[in-house]
């Protein structure tokens, strides 16, 4: 189509491409159930119907996959990028016939995924100009072909070839979902993250608080953020600086991570700027707390110390400490060299601790 608009001086002409689409419509089977245990394959029997009166010629499939399983084979008419895939089928699907996977569509749960528990994973099917936006959201991963042989719809009778594009509009009925009953006992172990901060009294610090997940499974953060941390600043301080996904709370301040899921041995820090108002050493506490069920609440709490006494050194956890910031922290020359060295042989002895310090 063509438009051309005239004024006194110019003219424009616009050429623009319509199209006009014809009505179908995909309905999707029912609800798959699995029991599995991280780690395992399960097979999916994918399988979709063509409940209109026209026949369609080709139909997408898309699908994520992260965080709770991998791919175990890929196929050469399917884009795979980092969190989801895209298969498209050349079938003519016939009105009224249902079709199926020439094979059971294969997934396998991640190693980390928390047990007991549940999984799910969800397939669209649709037209080729309805998935336009799944195909490029995919892309913009920028995804690889498999090379595992060809995944085909099975149909019985041959349909009907139609021509033009199609466009689906029944939202409810195109999207199939497994739930899978995760079996067995694999859980998060979500540490607090504490350190040391020095500076003088009247000079503000920036005292980096926070948690880390030590596996074996991930905090899964779906409903809920996978970890909140508590702050309670050091009596003696005064927090001069929120970090972003920190509030107010009574005795001091909740952090929430803003990650799905929280990985294993990834961490989370929020950086307060505290002013030290006292001399001496002054300690906070840091706690933090797990969406899943933990293996141990030992390591769940951990102490933000400024000013520790016995100059600069590591703390007593079981890791190095945080880096030692602030404007009275500044270590040149030899004083670097022997921090490095006190922190080598106590990062030995605090192996042995349980309560984490760690940058």
């Amino acid at each position: 189509m063509s438009v051309k608009v005239t004024s006194r001086d110019q003219t424009f002409t616009r050429t623009s491409k319509v199209t006009i689409s014809e009505k179908v419509a995909l309905e999707v089977g029912p609800i798959i159930t699995k029991k599995a245990k991280p780690g395992d394959t399960i097979t999916n029997p994918l399988t979709v119907r063509n409940t209109g009166d026209n026949a369609i010629t080709g139909v997408d499939l898309f699908f994520f996959y992260e965080a709770m399983f991998t791919v175990p084979k890929r196929y050469d008419n399917c884009e795979y990028g980092s969190f989801a895939a895209y298969c498209h089928f050349d079938a003519t699907l016939a009105a009224g016939q249902e079709y199926v996977l020439s094979e059971e569509l294969p997934l396998q749960l991640r190693p980390q995924v928390p047990a007991p528990g549940v999984a799910g994973a969800s397939f669209t099917w649709s037209t080729p100009i309805d998935g336009r936006d799944n195909l490029d959201m995919v892309r913009a991963t920028k995804p690889t072909r498999g090379t595992q042989g060809t995944l085909r719809l099975v149909r019985k009778p041959a349909g009907l070839r139609a021509e033009g594009a199609q466009t689906e509009d029944s939202f409810f009925l195109d999207t199939q979902h497994v739930i899978v009953t995760v079996d067995g006992t694999n859980r998060s172990d979500v540490s607090a993250v504490g350190g040391e901060v020095r500076a003088a009294v009247g000079a503000t610090a920036t005292a980096k608080v926070g948690v880390k997940n030590l596996g074996p499974a991930y905090a899964s953060g779906i409903t809920e953020p996978a970890a909140t941390v508590a702050f309670t600043p050091p009596a003696g301080t005064t927090v001069t600086t929120v970090p972003a996904g920190c509030t107010k709370a009574d005795t001091g301040y909740v952090c929430r991570t803003a990650i799905h899921p929280l990985a294993v041995d990834q961490a989370v820090t929020w950086g307060f700027g505290l002013r030290v108002d006292a001399a001496g050493k002054l300690t906070g506490t840091v706690t933090a707390k797990s969406s899943t069920s933990d293996v141990t609440s030992d390591n769940d709490v951990a102490k933000l110390v400024v000013n520790p006494a016995g100059g600069a050194g590591g703390g007593d956890g079981d890791g190095p400490s945080l880096p030692i910031t602030g404007q009275s922290g500044i270590l040149l020359g030899g004083g670097a060299a022997a921090l490095l060295a006190a922190g080598a042989a106590l990062f030995v002895v605090a192996r042995r601790r349980r309560t984490r310090f760690v940058a």
